[in-house]
């Protein structure tokens, strides 16, 4: 391949890579009806022991995943939301993880780490740098419903938290445009293309198919792409080396 190559992440943030003319109007168009899909946010706690969660024989269990969501109906909750730019904190389903439950390296004996996750408005009504102004009281309250599921850990068993708004997640990876770890909305199947107008410029991950998690897919999808380009096949590549 004698032809410079670049792969980038999604589109909206790369734009502002190049001139505007050479992008072309019809992908400008295309771009400009975009829509994101609900925003995340990570909270990540270090805890001074490992959470219990009681069950009603009396028992209790801990494990590596969880979830809370009250009612099945919370579900819909946040996509009203989103149209408003408000927050229901108390009715949001949220994911639970405990990284040190499944892997003992990640913590010290005695220890454990809770990554509560879910989705949240990334444009609030007051805008989206509000965020920065309200992310720890956020996370208290998320904190706080957690714990009433956990009788044996309190807040004074927290060490440690590294908060990640909406926005925050936006700014550490500008690929997760407006807080959308998948990059856009695709639930209409509307993913985006791998060859871009720009000659030799390409692009991977989670806004391309097969979409978002860690699967490698969108990669490898956009290396048959450039192959091809390229008057090559994978099978050319693959398994001779």
């Amino acid at each position: 391949m004698n032809r410079p190559i670049s792969v980038a992440p999604s589109i909206p943030p790369m734009m502002v890579m190049a001139p505007s003319d050479l992008w072309g109007q019809a992908f400008h168009d295309s771009v400009d009806i975009w829509q994101s899909e609900q925003a995340m946010f990570a909270f990540h706690f270090a805890l001074k022991g490992a959470p219990e969660y009681p069950l009603a024989t009396g028992w209790s269990v801990t494990g590596a995943e969880a979830s809370i969501m009250e009612r099945p109906e919370s579900i819909y909750q946040l996509n009203q939301d989103l149209a408003r730019g408000e927050m229901e904190l108390g009715d949001y389903p949220l994911q639970i993880v405990h990284a040190a439950g499944y892997d003992r390296t990640r913590a010290p004996a005695g220890y454990s780490l809770l990554k509560i996750e879910g989705g949240m408005p990334y444009a609030l009504k007051e805008g989206p740098e509000h965020w920065d102004a309200i992310k720890a009281q956020v996370a208290d309250e998320v904190l706080d419903r957690y714990l009433r599921y956990t009788p044996n850990l309190t807040r004074d068993d927290v060490l440690a938290r590294v908060i990640m708004s909406p926005l925050d997640i936006e700014r550490m990876n500008p690929a997760m445009w407006r807080g959308s770890v998948h990059h856009l909305d695709k639930r209409w199947g509307n993913f985006a293309p791998y060859r871009l107008p720009i000659p030799g410029l390409y692009q991977t991950g989670a806004c391309t198919a097969p979409g978002g998690s860690v699967t490698g897919q969108p990669g490898r999808n956009a290396a048959i792409a450039i192959l091809e380009d390229d008057g090559k096949k994978l099978g050319d590549i693959v398994g001779k080396g």
